[in-house]
């Protein structure tokens, strides 16, 4: 697949991500919750591969203000909303057609990087770019959290929503993440398939060090997921922000976008 051409699939899903924002999405709210379970030791620099308009890096930056986040994405249009609307001071966002094209000090390296329903999108060379990256620029005990939907997810969606799967858009089985683990000397410490709209459609999983054990939650291999959480998180689903919670966000994207409608 042409570089050019998912770029520009990126960018005309631009507006989707800001109706995401405002409306909310159970799917990336998961995540979110999930990332902040491994913000310990106060990281001092942080990076998401793979950032959208920022909306996740700007949340966290909010409520960690001592850390420096680093937001990278393919999409100019993507960039382009990020840097004017979600704005901070420990914030940056970068351009880049690849990881490794993005400049930053040679010493400088990561306590987490995470990826939020991209590791999927990735050919193998841009998996091996990333092989690479992460090989140089992960501290010691940082650690790589990732989400990506379940292969029965996959499957659905090829047989009743074709249009919800991506340019690039592979299976990633547990296999697949104990692989990339070894590949950046690092095992997988937290697995769990979790239910957003449908049972099981999504995976969790964080990859570091022996010596982070102890920071994981028990039964770290989690992999069945109840009914009655399907249910739960499908009910969820459907609970929009609160109304003035997503006024103050209308606000917000019209001040700075006054022709941007919901």
């Amino acid at each position: 697949m042409e570089l050019s051409r998912i770029k520009e699939y990126y960018d005309l899903h631009s507006k989707r991500k800001i109706e995401d924002f405002v409306n909310g999405n159970p799917r990336v709210e998961r995540a979110y919750q999930e990332i902040k379970t491994w913000f310990v030791n106060n990281p001092k620099d942080v990076l998401e591969i793979g950032c959208g308009i920022g909306t996740v890096a700007n949340r966290l930056a909010k409520i960690f203000p001592d850390t420096n986040f680093n937001a990278f994405d393919i999409s100019p249009k993507s960039i382009e909303i990020a840097k004017l609307l979600f704005q901070n001071r420990n914030l940056n966002y970068y351009l880049a057609n690849e990881i490794n094209e993005v400049f930053f000090p040679q010493d400088q390296v990561f306590d987490i990087i995470y990826l939020i329903d991209v590791f999927e999108h990735l050919q193998d060379e841009s998996r091996t770019i990333l092989c690479d990256f992460i090989n140089t620029r992960l501290a010691v005990e940082g650690v790589v959290f990732m989400s990506c939907p379940t292969p029965s997810h996959q499957n659905w969606l090829k047989n009743n929503k074709p249009e919800g799967i991506q340019p690039v858009d592979f299976d990633i089985h547990l296999d697949d993440l104990i692989n990339f683990g070894n590949k950046i000397g690092r095992r997988v410490l937290y697995y769990k398939e979790i239910s957003v709209w449908n049972e099981g459609d999504y995976l969790h999983v964080v990859l570091g060090t022996r010596s982070l054990a102890n920071r994981v939650k028990p039964n770290n291999l989690e992999r069945k997921v109840g009914l009655k959480e399907a249910f739960s998180n499908k009910i969820n689903s459907f609970l929009k922000k609160s109304q003035s919670e997503r006024n103050d966000r209308i606000r917000h994207i019209s001040q700075i976008l006054p022709d941007f409608r919901i």
